[in-house]
Formats: C-alpha cells, sequence, structure tokens
C-alpha cells in the first residue's frame, strides 16, 4: 500500500477566467484559451483551441498561465473532463487545473483523475448546478509513488489506453457494417414511403402538465428525455421520475413497448427503442414513432434512421439557428425505403447477429476499464 498525499501539497491547483466578450480588442488573438467544452471523453493532450485571446486580455484580466504539461480538470458545466495541456495556454472559469510539481508525474495524475471521475463528480456542490472547488481537488488524496514508479505506471496505462482506443473503433465500426448491409439489401428497392404513412407521430405534452425541475421525485414514472438517450437504447438507471398523478394527467407522450424516441432538439436524430413494456413519458424535445407493425417492424425502423439517406434528410429539415431543431411535421415527410415485412424481417435478423457481436466487444472493453478502476478505484 503507497501512502496518499494531498494533491495541492504536490501542485498548485489554479482556474481562470473569461475576458469580456464585448470588448473586441481581447479576443482573435494568438494567445490560446480553453474551455471545457473543447475538450472531448478520450482526449489527452490538447495542443489547440477553439478561440484565442490577446496580450491585453491577459493584462487586463490577470489570468494565470497554464505551462505545457499542466492537467486540466473541468470544474463544472460537466465535472471531470481530463486532458493535459500540449502548449501554454489560458483558460475560463470552469476549470480547477493542477500544474505539477517536480515531485509528480502529469501523466499520473491524469489517468488518477481520469479513472476516479465518479467520486470526484460526487463532491460537487451547489443547488442549480453542481461544481468543485479549488479546496476540493487541493484534499484529493493520490496514492503516492516515487516519480519513477509514477511514469512506469503512467507507461503502462498508456499502452492500455491504446488498447482500449483499438477496442472502441471496432465497436464503432458494427454501426458501420449496419449501415453497408442496408446498402447492399435495398440499394435497389423501388418501394419508398413517407414515415407519415408507416407511423404514428406522439409529441410529449406540453401544456399546464410539463413538470417542472421541483416536481421529480425520487422514483415513480420515468420522464424520458434526450440525455437519457445513447447507442440507441434508454438509461433507465439514470432517470427523471414523476409521480403516477402528474401521469395520469398526461394527454400525451406516454410510451408503450415498441415506441421509437426520436430527437427533436439539441441532438437531433438521437434515437432509440423502447424494448420493454413498463409506463414511462417523453420530455417535448422527443416525438414517439410509433410503428404500424402491418407496414413496417419497429426495428427496421429503429435502424434506417441511422442510415445516410435519413441523416441527409434530416440535415436539410433542421430549421435551427443558434440551437438545432426539428419540427415534427418535417420528420413525418422523411421518405424511407419500404422492403416487403419479410425483407424487413431478413435485414433485423442480420442486425441483432452484428449486435450480438457488438456486445460481446463492449463486454471485453468493460472488463478492461473495470481492471483499471480497481487499480485506481477509492
Amino acid at each position: 500500500m503507497s501512502e496518499k498525499i494531498k494533491l495541492g501539497e504536490l501542485g498548485e491547483i489554479v482556474s481562470g477566467s473569461t475576458p469580456k466578450t464585448n470588448i473586441k480588442e481581447y479576443w482573435d488573438g494568438e494567445i490560446l484559451w480553453i474551455t471545457p467544452a473543447e475538450i472531448q471523453e478520450d482526449d489527452y493532450y490538447i495542443a489547440d483551441t477553439q478561440r484565442k485571446i490577446t496580450d491585453l486580455a491577459v493584462e487586463k484580466t490577470n489570468l494565470k498561465l497554464l505551462p505545457k504539461g499542466t492537467v486540466l480538470l473541468s470544474s463544472r458545466a460537466p465535472i471531470g473532463k481530463v486532458a493535459i495541456c500540449d502548449n501554454d495556454m489560458y483558460c475560463n472559469q470552469g476549470f480547477k487545473n493542477i500544474i505539477c510539481s517536480d515531485r509528480l508525474e502529469n501523466r499520473y495524475v491524469y489517468y488518477f483523475l481520469k479513472y476516479n471521475v465518479e467520486y470526484i463528480k460526487s463532491l460537487g456542490r451547489g443547488a442549480t448546478f453542481k461544481e468543485i472547488s479549488k479546496g476540493i481537488v487541493e484534499n484529493l488524496e493520490i496514492p503516492y509513488r516515487e516519480k519513477k514508479e509514477q511514469i512506469k505506471i503512467a507507461n503502462k496505462l498508456d499502452k492500455i489506453t491504446e488498447i482500449l482506443k483499438i477496442r472502441k473503433q471496432q465497436i464503432k465500426q458494427f454501426d458501420e457494417i449496419i449501415k453497408s448491409q442496408f446498402v447492399e439489401m435495398f440499394e435497389n428497392e423501388k418501394n419508398e414511403e413517407i414515415l407519415n404513412n408507416v407511423c404514428e407521430f406522439i409529441n410529449g405534452d406540453r401544456g399546464k402538465n410539463y413538470p417542472s425541475a421541483g416536481e421529480f421525485v425520487r422514483s415513480g414514472i420515468p420522464f424520458i428525455n434526450a440525455g437519457l438517450i445513447n447507442d440507441k437504447k434508454v438509461n433507465w438507471k439514470k432517470m427523471n421520475y414523476i409521480t403516477e398523478e402528474k401521469y395520469n394527467k398526461f394527454g400525451s407522450g406516454k410510451i408503450q413497448k415498441d415506441d421509437v424516441l426520436y430527437c427533436l432538439r439539441g441532438s437531433l436524430g438521437k434515437h432509440c427503442i423502447i424494448d420493454i413494456e413498463r409506463k414511462g413519458a417523453i420530455a417535448s424535445s422527443l416525438v414517439i414513432l410509433r410503428a404500424n407493425k402491418e407496414k413496417i417492424l419497429p426495428e427496421y425502423l429503429l435502424n434506417i434512421l441511422d442510415t445516410d439517406e435519413i441523416i441527409r434528410q434530416q440535415e436539410q429539415a433542421n430549421n435551427g439557428s443558434s440551437q438545432p431543431n426539428l419540427s415534427a411535421g418535417s420528420v413525418k415527410k422523411y421518405k424511407i425505403k419500404l422492403p416487403n415485412i419479410q425483407r424487413q424481417e431478413e435485414f433485423v435478423n442480420i442486425v441483432k447477429q452484428i449486435d450480438k457481436q457488438k456486445f460481446e466487444s463492449e463486454i471485453e472493453l468493460r472488463k478492461i476499464q473495470k481492471n483499471i478502476f480497481y487499480k485506481w478505484g477509492r
């Protein structure tokens, strides 16, 4: 067992700020300035930023320089994004970063934060949105080893990370195989139809019955929003709930088994299928596509929403400016290839076999991640 030492004793914890956006002399310079939104899940080193500031902005805002090698840690919206500066840069107020001392290998810190992210999130404080303070980060205890040992561990984790990256790429390829299979089977399909002729479209109840944030309860009837949809599935574990009484007042937007949910705002086109029998309702950002099973199989509908042709129609229908936005009316007009039910079943069965292989690869990925978590888990 190695001793644990607080991060604040091994490095300097620093944040940043945003130069006034209405002063044009502060912006469009050559100095790197980063926000949490720019950091993606698998980012390791960050060498560039979307926005740049000027020397005047640094001088007037008293920004703290993040030297190359600083470990970036987002402290809000959301908590727990991690990366390493590959160049000198500055940041906004959404970070609590670690400038490592000579006793600390920055990659070692990166992996420690990366694989303790759920614990770090649990430390967030705040009513409106959660945030971790400088003091919280300073008091995080990291298993301490000599610098040479830290480097050895980081090198090993680098190799594991490459394996994880390959696994994730393989998993993504399964989705491309499904798209290719669709093209192979239906490229010359003559029968076409618009979605409105094969599905019932059901919007969420957007009137006085729409729940406010204060009306959600710890358990009850699931209330599904777009953020709970990932990889064509609903994340039932992170669900918001409404009371049975509230649910009974809804005039529309109640789910059924085999319903396909489709996102109209924000993450356009994100979709999933309700594969279990249970009560639930949808947020106003979603619409229910309830298949007429005599014409179209729900699973076929689910998978054609990923095809390039549907994505092209989605992009054309987007009428949002600052925020992407679709109307249910525009989605109703999507033109789809509609083979007979037997051919649809053939396609669905092939997809099930591909999904099975994908699931097995995901299990292997989780095993690797679990081993890493045990290495770093609290």
